[in-house]
């Protein structure tokens, strides 16, 4: 998860924490869930992020200058050297130089010394204050490799229904941006600077403070913008935000649904909500093994239930997201900030048009809530999203052997015949 991506998410749970101060109960909590302004952090973090490339691009600038000409330490080490090469002895050197025998030489009939104790000055580039330069330049260069990763995904590609490529998005700005900063990355990692240090060992993340670190101006803008890179490092935290957001995206949408908040049932287990409307009764909770959300929706005049996992993704290529060993779940999808996807589809390519986090989660539970009037008669026979004759029937599910949808016939309030998907894969 990107760095401006975290710090909205923190201002959103802060605002969240006062909003739970007015409303301290679950039952209050939820019904006043439209007072809640929640903002997109898309939107929110395209314009953080381009003020936070021009920290980067002024932190890059200073480190270069300090690059050029870094604090060094002048260490007196002492070395065995021969004569000619040695300069002016001290009292001392000389001294041990008359004491030591080895030191000698005979040459005919006199005694010559050869070799001398000799302390001599070396420039150390590898002090503290430099090593966390060199620290500060790793970190830039994995953030930045994100950033690209992310505005890559976001760059739109050749698609024969709409052959016209979009030019002069502020992605592709951004884009652009962050590949001349990595560039000077790039230039940074192949200084003599960074070599020297990178044969020692890489300091704590953990910044000691030093007078240097503390006075120099320039090493003390550095510090300085590392202390605020680093004030969202625990990713953990950073996940049960994201976690929080999108949980509280799903009660706003289903309240805007109509769905009733069953309080008895959460004051039983506050970790599941519980919510009902004319056809539903839904438990929405956290995921107790993973990183996301349970929906279990139950239909009541069929009897059938559904059960979704919804995963969260902090990353917008959902690298990290694997498909759950148990086939408990009729779905599995995962959301990121930005998309969603599919995980039974292998190749976890996300839907192609960019929503915002509120539509992402309207979509995802349309598809779970989706019936309509339906002719059983023909549908029992033809697959109602791709119409193939393929049809599996098995305890009054209906399974489609080409698109994988799954649906059941139920009746609505007014006994009309309704098909419920309760699993619901549309054709791209």
């Amino acid at each position: 998860m990107r760095s401006v991506e975290k710090i909205s998410l923190k201002e959103f749970v802060s605002d969240m924490k006062e909003y739970c101060m007015s409303y301290p109960t679950s039952q209050d909590f939820y019904n006043n869930l439209g007072k809640l302004d929640m903002s997109s952090l898309q939107s929110l973090s395209c314009e953080k992020d381009k003020d936070y490339l021009q920290q980067v691009n002024r932190i890059l600038r200073i480190i270069m200058s300090i690059v050029a000409h870094p604090h060094i330490s002048n260490k007196r080490e002492e070395i065995v050297t021969r004569i000619e090469q040695a300069q002016q002895l001290s009292e001392e050197e000389f001294r041990r130089v008359l004491m030591d025998g080895s030191m000698w030489k005979r040459h005919n009939s006199t005694m010559i010394p050869e070799t001398v104790y000799y302390y001599q000055h070396v420039d150390e580039i590898a002090i503290y204050e430099n090593q966390f330069i060199c620290l500060l330049i790793d970190l830039l260069d994995k953030d930045l490799s994100m950033y690209s990763e992310f505005y890559l995904a976001l760059l739109p590609s050749y698609n024969e229904n709409h052959p016209r490529m979009m030019v002069g998005e502020p992605s592709q700005k951004l884009l652009r941006q962050i590949d001349l900063l990595r560039k000077r990355i790039s230039f940074l990692k192949n200084t003599r600077f960074y070599k020297e240090i990178s044969k020692v060992k890489r300091i704590s993340r953990n910044v000691q403070r030093t007078n240097i670190l503390l006075k120099d101006n320039l090493y003390k803008q550095t510090y300085r913008f590392y202390r605020q890179f680093i004030s969202y490092e625990n990713e953990g935290v950073a996940h049960n935000d994201l976690q929080m957001f999108y949980f509280v995206l799903l009660l706003k949408d289903l309240s805007r649904r109509g769905f009733v908040f069953d309080r008895s049932d959460t004051a039983y287990n506050r970790n599941i909500w519980s919510f009902s409307d004319s056809q539903f009764e839904i438990k929405l909770s956290f995921d107790k093994n993973n990183f996301g959300f349970d929906l279990v929706i139950f239909d009541r005049f069929s009897n059938e239930t559904a059960r979704h996992m919804l995963l969260l993704s902090p990353t917008i290529s959902f690298s990290e997201i694997k498909e759950p060993e148990i086939k408990a779940w009729d779905t599995v999808e995962a959301l990121s900030l930005w998309n969603r996807v599919d995980i039974e589809d292998h190749n976890k390519q996300p839907f192609e048009k960019i929503r915002t986090e509120a539509q992402l989660v309207g979509e995802w539970l349309d598809d779970k809530l989706a019936y309509s009037i339906a002719n059983q008669d023909v549908y029992s026979h033809y697959c109602p999203v791709c119409k193939s004759k393929n049809i599996d029937i098995k305890n009054g599910v209906h399974t489609c052997q080409r698109c994988k949808s799954q649906y059941v016939f139920t009746h609505n309030k007014t006994r009309n015949t309704v098909l419920w998907f309760t699993k619901l894969r549309r054709i791209k």
